[in-house]
């Protein structure tokens, strides 16, 4: 063996005549150990968990287990994301510090975003949210009431005319429920009273009148657009006797006239001599405190001249002008409406220097438009009368959609709800109306016509009937023709 001498705490040790000095531990000291700080969220724990010191050098295994219900969202080492790893064995050569912090997810769903109401009408309300992932049902809180279960979209039924509702949602499965969504608030669409165009001498057939007040009253009917451009002239006691028998059964009246002549400048005066009659019958009635008209539609038809084909432009401006002549004749005596169809937008007409769609020209120049809205789906009442709507809303002006269910016409069946009958055409209606209130414009709906509505579910007459009965209804599926492309 080598010499051996003792230095201390150090031994020399001499081999092949090379002189090595090893230390030697000093009796009593303290072994070398390292810090090891293991932290778990909530849902789980580690094993070992806390503050752990750890020998140096050593090798440690720590487990990470989730509680029932929960899952490893992610293991944080020394500030490095190991991922969702069940254990993690830390090699300590030294005395430097370690952490080590768990998170757990829960598996039960998160919370439902996007919950939403629409009103279906003024009985029913869709519910829906966004899906979430992993949930296998979902509860809603229904004006304070808990409803389990359910699938989206959740439909709302039995409800109160323009009543309030409030919904909360929360998603379940078997691992349990989400917190609840913010509630939310809305309100069914209020039931409509339905205007309607009638055609009958209304003021001096006492039958017919009393016939159509208890029709009206079954159906709903708030106001009515009637012929009496004549009568203005012709009959004014009994024509204001009507209008008085009508506000005491809830109707408005508005008083109904037109030509298709009357559009061009040299038949213009014809307009103006029943404009300025209307308007000195309502203010006649006005100031003997009575019942008046409160307004008067001009259903002029300038489309159906053969000027409208050979110079659109110069008929267009033509009837623009009569509109601004009958307003001015009216203003502050009565209000003026038209009757237009819904393919007035298609038309670009030059005037003053703009060119802009005659709908709009039209809506400009008026207090209130009822656009024909001739089709019998939900659908296709709401994308045509879309453009209008959005249009009267900015300049701040009512526009009434109407619908049509007369009978007995060469139209497209799409263009009536004549073979749909009543009951069709209120489901319609109240599928179209969400999508029309969202437009501050829209005033409502208007059925054409009254006659025609009375006589249903009766045969429909023929067209050659109908003619000798009501030309003017008659005539007024012109609303229907024109452009094919919208």
């Amino acid at each position: 063996m080598g010499l051996r001498r003792w230095f201390g705490v150090r031994m020399a040790v001499a081999v092949a005549g090379v002189l090595w000095v090893l230390p030697l531990p000093l009796r009593g000291a303290a072994a070398k150990t390292a810090q090891i700080t293991a932290t778990a969220g909530a849902g789980g724990t580690t094993n070992p968990a806390g503050v752990v010191k750890v020998a140096v050098p050593s090798s440690t295994t720590f487990s990470i287990r989730p509680d029932s219900g929960y899952a490893i969202a992610s293991v944080v080492v020394d500030g490095a994301n190991k991922g969702a790893i069940a254990s993690y064995t830390f090699v300590v050569k030294n005395t430097q510090a370690h952490t080590l912090k768990a998170t757990f997810r829960s598996l039960s769903p998160t919370v439902p975003t996007g919950l939403s109401a629409r009103a279906l009408g003024a009985s029913e309300m869709s519910v829906d949210w966004v899906a979430v992932v992993g949930a296998t049902a979902y509860d809603l809180q229904v004006d304070g009431a808990l409803v389990t279960g359910v699938s989206k979209p959740y439909i709302h039924q039995g409800l109160a005319p323009g009543s309030s509702h409030t919904y909360q949602v929360r998603a379940c499965n078997g691992y349990g429920a989400s917190a609840w969504s913010p509630q939310i608030t809305q309100l069914t669409s209020p039931v409509r009273k339905l205007d309607a165009y009638v055609y009958s001498d209304l003021a001096q057939d006492l039958v017919a009148r009393a016939a159509f007040f208890s029709f009206a009253q079954a159906k709903g009917i708030g106001r009515i657009y009637l012929e009496a451009g004549g009568l203005v002239q012709t009959a004014p006691a009994a024509l204001a006797d009507f209008i008085a028998a009508a506000q005491v059964n809830g109707i408005a009246v508005s008083l109904l006239t037109g030509d298709a002549t009357w559009s061009l400048s040299g038949h213009h005066g014809e307009a103006l001599t029943v404009a300025n009659a209307a308007a000195s019958f309502a203010a006649e009635l006005k100031v003997a405190g009575k019942p008046a008209p409160e307004a008067i539609q001009f259903d002029v038809e300038p489309y159906l001249l053969p000027s409208w084909d050979t110079d659109l432009q110069g008929t267009a401006n033509q009837y623009l002008d009569l509109l601004a002549e009958l307003h001015g004749a009216l203003q502050g005596k009565l209000a003026l409406t038209v009757a237009i169809p819904f393919w007035f937008d298609l038309y670009e007409v030059t005037r003053a220097g703009q060119k802009r769609p005659l709908s709009e020209w039209v809506i400009d120049a008026t207090d209130g438009t009822v656009m024909m809205d001739y089709r019998d789906t939900a659908a296709q009442i709401v994308d045509l009368a879309t453009t209008e709507l959005v249009y009267a809303s900015q300049q701040g002006r009512p526009l009434t959609v109407a619908v049509d269910l007369q009978c007995g016409s060469s139209e497209p069946t799409y263009i009536t709800f004549c073979e749909e009958g009543e009951t069709a055409m209120r489901s319609e209606l109240a599928a179209a109306q969400p999508a029309l209130e969202a437009y501050q414009a829209f005033a409502g709906y208007a059925i054409f016509y009254y006659e025609a509505w009375a006589a249903l579910p009766a045969p429909a007459l023929a067209p050659s009937t109908l003619n000798a009965l009501h030309p003017r209804a008659l005539q007024r599926h012109g609303q229907a023709k024109g452009p094919t492309s919208k």
